[in-house]
């Protein structure tokens, strides 16, 4: 499962539409269904956007390690 999925899953499970979803995250009903219809890629500040928007944690596998962290917070990789 990749982040489309996820977030396409999670709307069903919310019996939330596209249109809350966009308005919710600040974006067109347009861009959002291109998106969850693959017919474009969202930037990774989008995916971002759009998981803070239903909220929703990253979970990073990095080298072997788990690293979970807040979307909006903490960024590990940063210094």
């Amino acid at each position: 499962m990749d982040v489309i999925d996820l977030i396409t899953t999670e709307l069903k499970n919310r019996k939330m539409t596209r249109r809350e979803l966009a308005e919710k995250a600040g974006y067109t009903e347009t861009t959002i269904s291109r998106w969850l219809n693959r017919k474009r890629e969202p930037k990774i500040s989008d995916v971002i956007n759009l998981l803070n928007s239903l909220n929703l944690e990253i979970l990073v596998y990095h080298h072997g390690i788990d690293v979970s962290y807040d979307a909006v917070g903490f960024n590990p990789y940063q210094e």
